[in-house]
């Protein structure tokens, strides 16, 4: 997502190059110096040429010497950064909210469900969220310790990637079954409506980061990196 770029055609047939997230310097414009490639007045250069292994076309870039090939609408940043985001912070919220939640439940003797398995059910979806947030809020953790200082990228950080993988493959397995139990709740008009909807945000939430996960590889299956 870090290295994905957005190339936008403005009417003047001139195009401009940046972040894919519309973030960052807004920077000259290239111009047209021959069919498909163009030209800044620093003299830096964009090519578009057919992508013969994948199809569609892909920008090379110079200097520095760089290649992009375009992703499919599904791995695009302006989609899945907001999506990923969303989904983060809802369940963020929800764990940071659990305790208070909680304890008007008790102060107020007000249960949610019938029985020992609605209980159940509810604390499984909230703890899927939870592993979620852990997953994430991990990884950022480290992002900000390497600060982009990839010598840090060494086998003292083996263990915990060993354990984050773990993880994320467990919330990755763990977010169908919180449809079901969501399912459940709205079949059997269990907990009120708001609490249905919340929960129903909660398991669509794990779902996205669900896939987020197993799509790039934070659910991984090697050290190597």
């Amino acid at each position: 997502l870090v290295g994905l770029v957005g190339v936008t055609a403005l009417p003047d047939g001139t195009i401009i190059q940046g972040s894919a997230l519309g973030l960052g310097p807004k920077l000259p414009p290239y111009t047209e110096i021959a069919p498909g490639v163009f030209r800044r007045p620093n003299g830096s250069m964009i090519a578009f040429a057919p992508n013969t292994e994948h199809g569609g076309m892909t920008m090379q870039v110079s200097p520095p010497a760089l290649e992009f090939h375009r992703v499919a609408w599904h791995e695009n940043a302006r989609l899945i950064v907001p999506l990923v985001s969303l989904s983060f912070l809802t369940a963020l919220f929800t764990v940071i909210g659990w305790p208070v939640t909680a304890y008007l439940r008790r102060r107020r003797a007000v249960d949610f469900g019938r029985d020992a398995s609605d209980r159940k059910a509810f604390i499984l979806v909230r703890a899927v969220a939870a592993l979620d947030v852990a997953v994430l809020g991990t990884l950022m953790v480290l992002g900000v310790w390497i600060a982009g200082d990839v010598s840090k990228l060494d086998g003292r950080l083996d263990p915990a990637f060993a354990a984050i993988y773990a993880a994320a493959w467990l919330a990755a397995f763990a977010a169908p079954v919180s449809v079901l139990l969501v399912y459940r709740f709205w079949q059997e008009r269990i907990g009120s409506r708001w609490s249905r909807i919340h929960h129903g945000l909660l398991a669509t939430s794990s779902v996205i980061l669900a896939w987020f996960f197993v799509t790039y590889h934070i659910a991984g299956t090697t050290l190597r990196y």
